[in-house]
């Protein structure tokens, strides 16, 4: 059907608060797709992130051209990131990736504390 990974990219300190930042990649079979299951397995991943293993901030990234998991990431509170990662080959060709992140407690990233 599909998978949800995650990666603990580094350590990091947020407002005071130390902890990690945790890259997040998913993938569902096209039949699946529409039925909002990937939204909702990647919003339990960024809960049990954030809930227990001392993550501050989640990021996840897909090809430009990619509206639909632009979508699911929009639909679990990500906002598009400051931060864009370089373009990338793929296949031959060079597409633009687009970064998505969300701080824990449902914050877009800002580097203003409140």
């Amino acid at each position: 059907m599909g998978i949800v990974g995650y990666s603990f990219v580094e350590r990091i300190e947020i407002c005071g608060a130390a902890g990690s930042e945790m890259e997040l990649e998913y993938y569902l079979l096209e039949k699946h797709w529409g039925r909002g299951y990937m939204t909702e397995a990647l919003k339990k991943a960024i809960s049990l992130a954030f809930e227990t293993a001392n993550v501050l901030k989640v990021f996840a990234q897909c090809h430009m051209d990619n509206k639909r998991s632009e979508r699911v990431m929009v639909k679990c509170g990500m906002r598009k990131s400051e931060k864009q990662p370089k373009p990338k080959e793929y296949n031959g060709v060079l597409k633009e990736n687009v970064r998505y992140e969300l701080i824990k407690n449902g914050r877009p990233y800002s580097p203003i504390c409140p």
